[in-house]
């Protein structure tokens, strides 16, 4: 091939002859011409350069694919840290306030019935009440009643004024509570919790000739007042003549007689005055609690997403670690006083049992079967998300000798070595009849919940030491059942 022919070939062609005077093989790697009379080993060697060039951007690729998903993990798994870290930080900028004592009516669930905080109000406005308030409560009430209206409310009472509830006029109109001081006032309370105004019921009592079984035409029209009292939030009286007030400024206008009390009124009064306005303050105000409450519900949807990621990585880690645990146990975490008389079972269950507790074959009695194992109780996730490990002796087969090792185990006749052992160790001693699986020891160990799971199989591995301390006592107690059990067949 001359110079000139060459000059219009193009790159990356294989010259085969004058049939074929080139064979394109492309690849942007190794661009070569080779003529085909050239040798075939020089050829091999083109395509050689070609698969290492290709194994190398493969391999490349490859490192490449790698370093991208470990970036999306760490990027994903410090996204998840700095939320819950925010979450964290929120929570504990928040103060935790323990809830308030219930008040009586809380605890009676009277809270939001209306009749109980009509009695309560009657009670205390009442002169003739044996609470000790004299006219103390009466006269607050009225001085209320006086600032919130331009009428002028009497602020001072006769010997004569009377306090009454649901006193029906002739009309059938009964308000929930009348003041009356006869010939001078009277105060007709209309009473709202929960419950809404009946229809025209504010109105009918305005228009009512009587209040109570008294003609109004008996007091003065300057002595004649209406007031309702209501939740802050509630509707306003639908009659306009009626004074709007709420509980929330009763309860301000009680206050001062706790504040200057100073021993003028019984314990006991002050202790049910104290009640009253507590019962008000936690119906018609959030508390401290509550508020805290809201602002911790807050930040939880928030986060809730990062919440979730977390308790999804919970679930996967407790799964793995339950299908996984005998390997992880063995590999890393036996106690030093394991040996070849002792194994563990391949299963979420947790067993690990001595030699002498499988026993299928050799036995006297046919078609029995001896099980008896230590659990910890892996398979219950509590135990892995709770900070807690329980660790058992359980023996679930057995049939014969099952009922003669339950038998031996809480007799005296091993009680003094056996309790001994399991008694340095802070190990129960249960021996439950009522299952089909009797529990005869039982433990729970705590585990750090902020370290799992490591700290679950070193709390495992004590448990294990401890336990095996105990086997030479339960081997007895089975050998000896055995032994029972076949001299009397």
């Amino acid at each position: 091939m001359s110079v000139s022919e060459t000059e219009n070939v193009a790159p990356n062609t294989i010259h085969s002859g004058s049939l074929f005077p080139l064979v394109t093989y492309p690849h942007p790697l190794i661009p070569c011409v080779v003529d085909a009379d050239e040798p075939l080993d020089e050829v091999e060697i083109a395509l050689s350069k070609l698969e290492t060039g290709v194994q190398k951007q493969r391999a490349q690729a490859s490192e490449d694919l790698i370093q991208l998903e470990e970036s999306i993990e760490e990027t994903a798994i410090k996204k998840l840290q700095e939320q819950l870290s925010e979450l964290e930080t929120g929570i504990a900028k928040i103060p935790s306030p323990e809830p308030p004592p219930q008040t009586t009516l809380q605890i009676q669930n009277q809270s939001d019935v209306e009749a109980a905080w009509q009695n309560y109000l009657k009670y205390f406005v009442n002169p003739d009440a044996n609470h000790g308030l004299g006219t103390d409560a009466i006269v607050e009430f009225l001085r209320g009643l006086d600032s919130e209206t331009n009428e002028k409310v009497p602020t001072r009472v006769s010997d004569d004024v009377e306090v009454d509830d649901e006193v029906g006029s002739p009309n059938g109109n009964i308000p929930d509570i009348v003041i009356q001081d006869p010939g001078e006032f009277f105060v007709c309370c209309e009473l709202k919790l929960y419950s809404s105004e009946g229809e025209n019921q504010t109105q009918n009592y305005y228009d009512d000739d009587y209040i109570g079984k008294t003609l109004k035409s008996q007091f003065p029209e300057g002595g004649r007042h209406y007031v309702y009292v209501k939740r802050p939030d509630s509707p306003k009286a639908d009659c306009s003549e009626f004074v709007n007030i709420t509980w929330k400024q009763v309860q301000e206008w009680f206050e001062p007689l706790l504040l200057n009390n100073q021993g003028r009124y019984s314990s006991r009064t002050a202790a049910q005055l104290s009640d009253f306005i507590d019962t008000i303050q936690q119906d018609m105000t959030q508390d401290e609690h509550i508020q805290t409450a809201q602002k911790k519900m807050e930040l939880y949807f928030n986060h809730q997403d990062a919440i979730k990621e977390a308790k999804r990585g919970v679930e996967i880690a407790y799964e793995y670690e339950k299908e996984n645990w005998r390997r992880r146990f063995i590999e890393g975490y036996l106690p030093e006083n394991w040996s070849e008389d002792w194994h563990t079972e391949p299963s979420k269950y947790g067993h690990i049992y001595h030699s002498k507790w499988r026993q299928d074959g050799g036995l006297a009695k046919e078609n029995t079967k001896i099980r008896l194992h230590f659990v910890h109780l892996i398979r219950n996730q509590s135990s892995f998300e709770d900070g807690e490990l329980t660790f058992q002796l359980r023996m679930p087969n057995g049939g014969d000798y099952r009922d003669q090792f339950k038998e031996l185990f809480v007799s005296d006749r091993f009680s003094d070595q056996l309790d001994l052992t399991l008694g340095e160790h802070d190990i129960n001693k249960k021996a439950d009849y009522s299952l089909n699986n009797p529990r005869f020891t039982e433990k729970v160990y705590s585990v750090d919940r902020t370290d799992l799971p490591e700290s679950y199989y070193e709390v495992l591995q004590q448990a294990a030491r401890e336990h095996i301390q105990v086997a030479p006592e339960i081997n007895e107690i089975l050998d000896t059942a055995i032994e029972e059990v076949e001299n009397e067949i």
